[in-house]
């Protein structure tokens, strides 16, 4: 399946886009990876409480974003 399909079968409206550059908090490398802490609204938190909602992180490139959004 793909991102799109995925997607698609959510459906648009039980979908919001956060941008994490935009809500770091901070960031922590390490010799494997990159620990990195964001903020986010408190109606996404399933940790904290009850929610039904549940968050995905997608990587593209940085170029294909910069010209998607213009």
């Amino acid at each position: 399946m793909t991102l799109i399909e995925f997607f698609e079968k959510i459906g648009n409206e039980n979908l919001a886009v956060q941008v994490l550059h935009d809500s770091i908090v901070s960031e922590k490398k390490t010799k494997q990876d990159t620990e990195i802490t964001f903020a986010t609204e408190t109606k996404n938190t399933q940790l904290l409480g009850v929610s039904k909602r549940v968050g995905i992180v997608v990587w593209m490139d940085a170029d294909k974003y910069n010209e998607a959004i213009k």
